[in-house]
């Protein structure tokens, strides 16, 4: 038996195949439900005795988890747990990864079998720990404070403030489990990526992480409180098209708060915001955008690795190569797609000729490395890719180093470097998720390719830096440079890949 004192009280972990000590279910605040549903998280109560540590806690109130992912099971709003891996719960002062799971700000939880982090802890002798957070309206990620009700007036941004809330629980009890609160990575997948922006422009956040990693991350520039009003209004709309008045928001069932997200979505998904799920600028929480606080020198900038994957929305747009390709959006067809009815970004209809010029088959052939069909490839440029690159510039020039990558493998399912396809690899857990299945046979070249980007990762985390003996020289990025690595079966350095899509995005908000 393993035992832990924490702050809040002593853990009872499970020693887990590969010699790891997990702590699963570790509550860092109290229950969000009742009285805190919609308010800022309070640390969690102190309990007296031994707390078995040896189950998930729930995922966040959220739809059926399906595709990709394996089912979540349980589901409630008491989701405000974390899960923590160790090689021994000593004083070995080990680096520390702390997991932002994706999800779109309304699915995922820290407790699927593709983020179990003791492969990981393991290979780099360092301490592993997921998190979950509140999602969708709940999580208030879509803007209730001005329907009128007081008991929302503080729900901008919660699920936010429970990502904080975790960080600064592994500050005070990751020693305990041999970590090292100096020596802590923040890292995200997706919109967990979007929270690792965040965090880097956040004074709030100053001093709980020492490097971040940002895969695939969503768009870095967050929604205003305008058009963030405007979302909720619609919001409010849908519900109250489910019989829930905007006076009854505060107490409506969960099922129908998570499913008025999904109806409001399909309003979004092609325009300029994409979904309609960001954190808000909402003066309180988030004063300024992030990225112009980093940009302008504040902040807390920190080594920083940031990347997206080639072939980002082939497999959810449908284009996986079987069949005839889909056609480039025609200028026409993105202006209308930008026809939002939600002011605060740039009208894209302004820049349709540019985009739709960028992703005509004549301007991406012969694109070194070659890129997806052209709708996902435009789409996953809107959603990952210039996230990323906008992440990087915004980080580069104030001192700590940032490194670029674009992750290009192609398992031999031949189903293409898709977005969350890397995850497996990352965690080594291709054997053990879901997602790895889409690998297909290939024993051999997953373990190669596990071993290259576990290592890099591992290497960052450990060194604030990605370089490995299997990997060629990996440059800092730069602006006049921007050099890539490139993660395939064979790794490369290449210098701003995909130069005309990038400057066709330049002006776009």
């Amino acid at each position: 038996m393993t035992v832990v004192a924490t702050t809040a009280g002593d853990l009872r972990g499970v020693c887990e195949e590969g010699g790891c000590v997990a702590f699963l279910g570790v509550p860092f605040a109290e229950p969000p439900v009742g009285r805190r549903r919609f308010r800022p998280p309070v640390p969690v109560a102190r309990w007296s005795g031994v707390r078995a540590a040896e189950r998930y806690g729930p995922a966040a109130a959220q739809l059926a988890k399906r595709g990709i992912f394996d089912p979540l099971d349980p589901i409630d709003e008491d989701c405000l747990y974390l899960n923590v891996w160790t090689p021994a719960p000593d004083d070995g002062a080990r680096p520390v990864l702390v997991w932002i799971h994706g999800g779109g700000l309304r699915g995922g939880s820290g407790a699927e079998a593709v983020f179990r982090g003791s492969h990981l802890a393991a290979r780099g002798d360092c301490v592993m720990v997921t998190i979950n957070y509140r999602l969708g309206a709940l999580g208030g990620f879509v803007l209730l404070e001005e329907l009128g009700d007081p008991r929302l007036a503080e729900s901008a941004n919660v699920g936010l403030l429970d990502q904080l809330m975790a960080l600064r629980w592994v500050q005070d009890n990751v020693a305990a489990f041999g970590g090292d609160p100096r020596r802590v990575t923040v890292a995200g997948q997706s919109s967990g990526g979007q929270s690792v922006g965040v965090f880097l422009g956040l004074p709030e956040a100053a001093g709980l992480f020492a490097g971040a990693i940002a895969q695939s991350p969503a768009p870095t520039r967050l929604l205003d409180r305008e058009v963030a009003r405007q979302l909720g209004e619609r919001y409010a709309a849908h519900l109250s098209g489910r019989g829930v008045d905007r006076g009854d928001i505060a107490t409506a069932p969960a099922a129908d708060l998570v499913a008025a997200v999904a109806s409001l979505k399909k309003e979004t998904d092609w325009g300029p915001i994409g979904h309609p799920l960001h954190p808000i600028v909402d003066g309180r929480v988030i004063a300024r955008q992030p990225l112009d606080v980093l940009a302008s020198g504040g902040g807390n900038p920190v080594p920083l690795l940031a990347g997206s994957n080639r072939d980002e929305l082939v497999l959810r747009i449908g284009a996986t190569g079987a069949g005839e390709p889909e056609p480039a959006p025609t200028e026409a067809e993105l202006a209308e797609a930008w026809r939002t009815p939600f002011p605060g970004s740039t009208d894209g209809r302004s820049h349709a000729a540019q985009l739709a010029a960028a992703y005509n088959p004549r301007a991406t052939a012969g694109l070194d490395p070659p890129g997806p069909p052209p709708t996902p490839f435009l789409q996953g440029e809107r959603m990952t890719r210039i996230s990323a690159i906008r992440l990087l510039e915004a980080a580069v020039g104030h001192g700590p180093p940032a490194f670029s990558y674009l992750f290009t493998w192609d398992p031999p399912s031949h189903c293409g470097a898709a977005h969350c396809l890397e995850l497996p690899l990352v965690f080594d857990t291709a054997g053990e998720s879901k997602i790895g299945r889409l690998y297909g046979e290939g024993g051999d070249e997953v373990a190669a390719m596990t071993d290259l980007i576990q290592s890099a990762w591992v290497a960052f985390v450990r060194t604030g830096d990605p370089a490995t003996e299997s990997l060629p020289a990996w440059p800092r990025y730069e602006p006049d440079r921007r050099a890539t690595m490139l993660l395939d079966r064979s790794p490369r350095v290449l210098d701003d890949p995909w130069r005309d899509q990038r400057k066709a995005w330049e002006g776009v908000v």
